[in-house]
């Protein structure tokens, strides 16, 4: 015999086709709205030389390590002198 739906089954099932029919529909969306790389514009800097001597370089190491070495020394500090 045919038994009637309830109000609870009707409202779940209801729920669940809105819920489907909208993710759907956002993952047909997503998919239109590709991102593309766009191709690097030529930079003028890029190009050019750089000439550098071997002290300059050896000197740029160095001003770059030293604040580098401190700061490892006084974190260092901090976790063993406490």
């Amino acid at each position: 015999m045919y038994k009637p739906r309830t109000t609870a089954r009707s409202a779940v099932a209801a729920q669940v086709i809105v819920g489907g029919a909208l993710w759907i529909a956002l993952v047909a969306s997503s998919v239109g709205c590709a991102v593309s790389m766009r191709t690097p514009k030529p930079d003028a800097q890029r190009g050019a030389k750089l000439a550098v001597s071997l002290n300059q370089l050896r000197l740029k190491m160095r001003s770059l390590v030293g604040p580098l070495c401190g700061e490892i020394e006084r974190t260092a500090d901090q976790i063993v002198l406490p």
